[in-house]
């Protein structure tokens, strides 16, 4: 079965990598001071991360920035959870064997034009390798290695490292 998993992983990588070659996005790098539109992505694997994101896209809201929070949830079932009241979930199954997406919301992100996409992932995922490659944001930035050909800026992390001082590095560096 894992022999199976592989192969359609393998497949979606590779037809995601080709939709990605095709998207047409206007490249411009922004700051956090000149961004007036964020799009976040973060892995929700604890409450933590979602209480570290959700007071991050607070303070962007306080500097009068619009902001758009996506969550990957590992499951292939999304938790009925009270979460889904402040963010949009995506689950494993959102992204089919062939690179394609049935999920609007997941639609919807991947074509607004952000200003800044933020990826505080700390685990890939191939829903969120699927989102940051096709996204028309016009500035992505994170420290997912297995994004690298996507994002326009990398911030080298630890392993170990958590979102928080991801967000740390991201205010150090594009401020």
């Amino acid at each position: 079965m894992e022999f199976i998993k592989n192969i359609k992983n393998t497949i979606t990588y590779s037809s995601t990598e080709k939709k990605a070659e095709k998207v047409f996005r206007k490249k411009s790098f922004f700051n956090l001071k000149t961004a007036k539109n964020i799009g976040i992505l973060f892995d929700l694997k604890n409450v933590s991360n979602f209480e570290t994101v959700n007071k991050f896209k607070q303070e962007l809201i306080r500097q009068n920035k619009k902001v758009e929070v996506m969550a990957w949830i590992n499951s292939n079932k999304i938790p009925d959870t009270k979460l889904k009241q402040h963010l949009t979930l995506y689950i494993n199954r959102d992204i089919k064997t062939k690179g394609i997406s049935a999920n609007e919301p997941i639609n919807n992100f991947i074509s607004t034009p952000f200003d800044l996409l933020l990826v505080l992932n700390d685990s890939n995922s191939l829903a969120t390798h699927y989102i940051v490659n096709l996204s028309k944001a016009r500035c992505k930035v994170g420290a997912l290695k297995d994004c690298y050909k996507a994002l326009d800026f990398i911030i080298e992390m630890p392993e170990s490292a958590t979102i928080e001082k991801l967000i740390t590095e991201i205010k150090k560096y594009i401020i």
